[in-house]
């Protein structure tokens, strides 16, 4: 066994332990990066790559996108914008057979578009729509899980700030990464909501129809989104024109959000202010993870880990779709684990480089990683939006909600094949 592998398996190891241990992700990355990087070279070459790649990684440009975006998120968010997009939904297909769940998912597409976070989406929603599908009899687990797997596509459709982190680390473009994911963040939607349909024609009792609404007040239902519908337009327009950069974008997203949710900040300025800390203590957890991460990308390029790992992978001689499918399937364990953002960051340094050489387009690639960590999201033992709609409702055992998870499980992996057998879906400018 070579040098090389006895030290990749040492540290990952190592890693490994100081998750189980509950050690914050970016402190264990740093720990493991730190002290990796001392072993090859020396306490003082470590201290100041340690220094330098800080100060390097926070002050990239394509990061201040990310604060811009998160405001937006919160701003909308409390701002009120989760119980419109819910009514909305509500007023237009919750007559039909599983209607509430399918106005959920609908709901939770238009949130995710705000907050590009799957646990927020998962648990605003989850306020809001579990309990008015219970009052028309839904099953609980069912009413849970509908909104665990509309909340997984925070992750996916722009502005997706776990894209903006992958292109980042990939260096390649944010704003095509950002309309690639506008197609397989629609089709999941349209996915989740088949499923809820077909789930009450096959099983009545499971969800029953909502309250019919006349056509006059499903269009009046639409007054309250307007206004964000037209800044996430502005925002993905002014991307795909070419005429703004993702940041400026952000900032524009940003700005709009706040003069969207400005009626609400006079009624009670501790909005703006609980927002701004919010964002702070947001944007602070995924930048120690970036830094983190970025010190042990530097300590295995170091250690050569993987170019060694490239070769051995191409040497193979496998089918390039079976590394590929073996990939993908290491992606849905780490979900259970692992936030997308920690995924990304420890793995792409490591698969990146063997799936480029293989001949696969990044930002194809980009898309298919962020449906697979969605679909960790919802996945038995330990899907994180399960655990957090248990959390809101405790009445509801995770058995039940996790049993009902697999149909969505099914949507997410239908959307995935279409877009490995259709590559066109993911679609960005050229």
């Amino acid at each position: 066994m070579s040098e090389v592998l006895i030290l990749g398996i040492f540290i990952i190891s190592l890693l490994l332990l100081l998750f189980a241990i509950r050690l914050p992700v970016g402190f264990s990355l740093l720990i493991v990066g730190f002290g990796g990087i001392w072993y090859l070279k020396n306490y003082n070459a470590a201290s100041l790559i340690l220094v330098s790649t800080a100060y390097n990684t926070v002050s990239n440009y394509v990061l201040i996108s990310v604060p811009l975006f998160i405001l937006m998120g919160h701003l909308s968010l409390n701002a009120g914008l989760a119980q419109k997009a819910y009514s909305a939904g509500f007023k237009i297909v919750g007559g039909l057979p599983g209607g509430l769940a399918m106005a959920s998912s609908i709901g939770c597409g238009i949130f995710a578009a705000a907050t590009g976070s799957s646990a927020a989406t998962a648990a605003t929603l989850g306020k809001v729509a579990v309990p008015e599908m219970e009052k028309y009899g839904y099953d609980s687990g069912f009413a849970c899980a509908a909104v665990a797997g509309g909340g997984s596509i925070g992750i996916l459709i722009p502005p997706s700030i776990v894209l903006i982190i992958y292109g980042m680390i990939t260096d390649l473009s944010i704003g095509k990464l950002l309309i690639a994911g506008v197609i397989p963040g629609i089709l999941t939607i349209i996915a989740n909501m088949l499923v809820s349909y077909f789930s009450a024609i096959i099983n009545p009792k499971l969800a029953p129809r909502g309250p019919k609404t006349s056509l006059k007040e499903k269009i009046r239902s639409m007054n309250g989104l307007w206004g964000f519908i037209s800044l996430i337009i502005i925002v993905l327009g002014g991307i795909y024109a070419g005429i703004a950069t993702p940041t400026e974008s952000a900032a524009i997203g940003a700005l709009g959000a706040f003069i969207l949710a400005l009626p609400m900040i006079i009624k009670e300025p501790k909005i703006l202010v609980e927002s701004l800390i919010e964002t702070s203590v947001t944007t602070s957890m995924i930048f120690i993870i970036i830094i983190g991460a970025s010190l042990f990308t530097m300590f295995l390029s170091l250690a050569n880990i993987p170019a060694t790992l490239t070769d051995s992978v191409i040497s193979l001689d496998m089918p390039r779709m079976y590394t590929l499918g073996m990939v993908l399937l290491l992606y849905i364990p780490l979900g259970m684990f692992l936030g997308p953002i920690e995924i990304m960051l420890i793995t792409l340094p490591i698969i990146f480089p063997v799936l480029i050489d293989l001949g696969f387009n990044g930002i194809w690639l980009g898309i298919l990683l962020v449906k697979m960590m969605e679909i960790g999201y919802v996945t038995p033992p330990l899907g994180m939006n399960v655990f957090v709609l248990h959390g809101m409702n405790p009445q509801v055992s995770l058995k039940r909600i996790f049993g009902h998870s697999t149909r969505f499980i099914s949507a997410d992996l239908i959307v995935l094949i279409l877009c490995i057998s259709f590559p066109f879906l993911v679609y960005y400018p050229q």
